[in-house]
């Protein structure tokens, strides 16, 4: 006797629903994220016990998240974003190992309960071969009739990603003169920003084109995909005619990635007076061509609005400085702030020019040896300064979280700052790493590992996030995963002195010590010998069982400028708690800013267990 199929005209059981989890739960696309496999399960449960009337945010933060039961999800985004990211995972499974699947799970966007239903399989009506226009009609209203129940299909599966994702590859330089790059790379920067600071959209930064015609669909669409996006803006600048240097021809255009084909297209001419508001009015342009609504910040804009030489001035003034900012590994920062320092005396009201100039002051202070606090104080009065001309300046209030905790160690306020940065632009991938080194420091490691994720998807093109990412999974105690990132850093920058002082560290805390010696090594051939490599080289040699040589080390250490915490590192791997516990001490006497990090510091858990440890740990005001 033959099975009986089941009905299509009534809902999966909770036999199939859980069938189909298990399928999507063991799939490539939920291999590395145990926590949205957690979400998912726990969705699915509470939806087939009965309870999906009851989901809400607040108790997904409890239940799932372990979230105390007096926390707000209104000042945490934590819950949103994991959804957000489930329903990625869930249009990838779809597209790709559940393309042909028979049950179909989703989440409609805004909602929290999941739907199951049977795939709509089209029949064929047998009609006259003579009815041509009626078979349409028939077809037509099929269609029409399904799409009440099939309608919420098109908010996750979809072959390209999230519609609400849109990548933005940098706008090509075309005028022929290679110091205009500056131009491309601020009107790319701006664009990028002003999009992020939609609650509606993804924004993903994706890397130029090498050797590639970029104007190529077909290469489009594989770069949309390959960033799970749903659109892509692509834009060029040249001058606007061979005498005209001081004016510009600016393009730019939205590919619908699913489609093949673009849905705005705008071209702009404009002096050197205008420039400042193109990026603005294409912002607009494409949220509107997405049907989306504009941000606070946008409302009202008045492009093409007259503005002095001077704020025209300033404004170009800014643009070279966020070319310089770019190029930190070239000793670009120094140039940036002296730019960004001209920008705000031309023109003061330049909200987002002082937070980049506090951005370079905080910068340049952690590497200057006399005169830091002078710049941390100018940092901080940046900051205040951009907060007071716009409130909502994601960029501000992540520098203003950064230094209240690096600089006050003052964790709640450090929070609330960098919070207000991820609600007011959940699309800017720095505000996100920002939050995500912070959560390192409180030992909140899988909130900070989900941070860098999504700051990693943000901003694929530096390896700023990625290297982060590394030093967070090391600081988990998550050493294996760590070592398969640097792997892959090394893959993409074999000569990266930080990658390899990065993987020592790692194979060092795994006791693979011949290993780590030669990574070390590497790195402080292809760095300047600092106290932090040093500090790490000597540890790694105290439990290679060579403490002579460490002790070499430690005396070469000495001879550096003073770093307490690096010393009391040494020290440690070296058997010398007092020694090190007294070093911490001077530490926080000298107010050095790695004293923040003791918990995510493997070599500082043999510590834990002495109460002047414990006493040190409370001083920089860490969790009990």
């Amino acid at each position: 006797m033959l099975a009986e199929q089941p009905s299509r005209s009534t809902p999966p059981t909770s036999a199939q629903v859980r069938s189909q989890v298990h399928r999507i739960l063991n799939s490539a696309a939920f291999a590395d994220t145990e926590r949205l496999r957690t979400l998912l399960s726990w969705l699915i449960e509470e939806t087939l016990a009965g309870h999906g009337g009851h989901l809400k945010e607040s108790l997904i933060g409890v239940g799932v998240f372990h979230r105390e039961a007096t926390w707000d999800p209104q000042s945490d985004a934590l819950v949103r974003v994991q959804m957000r990211n489930l329903r990625i995972r869930m249009a990838h499974y779809y597209e790709a190992e559940g393309q042909a699947d028979e049950l179909l799970i989703t989440i409609p966007r805004g909602q929290y309960v999941p739907n199951f239903d049977f795939r709509v399989e089209e029949q064929a009506v047998p009609v006259p071969a003579r009815s041509r226009v009626r078979t349409w009609l028939i077809v037509a209203a099929a269609s029409l009739g399904l799409a009440c129940c099939a309608g919420w299909l098109a908010l996750s599966w979809r072959p390209f990603g999230s519609p609400l994702t849109v990548g933005v590859l940098p706008f090509l330089n075309l005028s022929g003169d290679a110091g205009n790059e500056y131009v491309a790379l601020g009107l790319t920067e701006e664009l990028t920003a002003l999009l992020a600071r939609s609650q509606s959209l993804r924004v993903v930064s994706l890397p130029a084109f090498a050797g590639r015609d970029p104007e190529s669909t077909v290469e489009l669409q594989k770069r949309a995909q390959a960033a799970h996006a749903g659109y892509i803006v692509v834009g060029s600048l040249r001058h606007a005619g061979p005498q005209q240097k001081d004016a510009w021809s600016v393009t730019a255009r939205l590919l619908d990635a699913k489609k093949g084909f673009y849905i705005w297209s705008e071209h702009l001419s404009v002096t050197v007076a205008d420039l400042e508001a193109v990026p603005e009015s294409f912002a607009v342009a494409i949220l509107q061509a997405l049907s989306l609504p504009l941000t606070e910040s946008l409302r009202g804009q008045t492009p093409g609005k007259e503005r002095s030489k001077k704020l025209t001035d300033a404004h170009e003034l800014y643009l070279r400085g966020l070319y310089f900012r770019s190029r930190t590994a070239e000793g670009g920062v120094p140039k940036a702030r002296q730019l960004f320092e001209q920008t705000v005396q031309l023109d003061p009201h330049h909200a987002r020019a002082h937070a980049a100039l506090g951005d370079a002051y905080l910068s340049q202070g952690f590497h200057a040896e006399a005169s830091a606090q002078g710049y941390f104080d100018a940092a901080r009065r940046e900051a205040d300064i951009a907060l007071e001309l716009d409130p909502g300046l994601p960029e501000a209030a992540s520098l203003r979280g950064r230094i209240a905790m690096i600089i006050d160690w003052n964790p709640e306020a450090a929070e609330t700052y960098l919070r207000k940065g991820l609600q007011s632009a959940p699309g800017i991938a720095r505000t996100h790493q920002s939050y995500a080194i912070f959560l390192m420091s409180r030992a909140r490691h899988a909130e900070a590992i989900d941070q860098i994720s999504l700051a990693r998807e943000l901003d694929p093109v530096t390896m700023s996030a990625t290297n982060d990412y590394g030093v967070i999974l090391y600081a988990a105690r998550r050493y294996e995963e760590a070592l398969q990132e640097t792997s892959q850093l090394l893959a993409v920058t074999p000569r990266s002195g930080s990658a390899h002082f990065l993987r020592g560290t790692v194979l060092s805390a795994l006791g693979r010590h011949r290993e780590a010696l030669a990574e070390l090594e590497t790195a402080l051939r292809t760095q300047a010998r600092s106290s932090e490599i040093l500090a790490r080289y000597g540890a790694a040699l105290a439990r290679a069982g060579q403490p002579a040589r460490a002790r070499t080390t430690l005396n070469e250490l000495a001879r550096q400028p003073v770093v307490h915490v690096h010393r009391a590192l040494l020290l440690t791997a070296l058997n010398e708690p007092e020694q090190a516990i007294a070093e911490l001490k001077q530490g926080v006497d000298a107010h050095e800013s790695d004293m923040l990090f003791l918990d995510a510091e493997p070599a500082f858990d043999r510590l834990r267990p002495l109460a002047a440890y414990q006493q040190v740990r409370r001083s920089v005001r860490l969790a009990p």
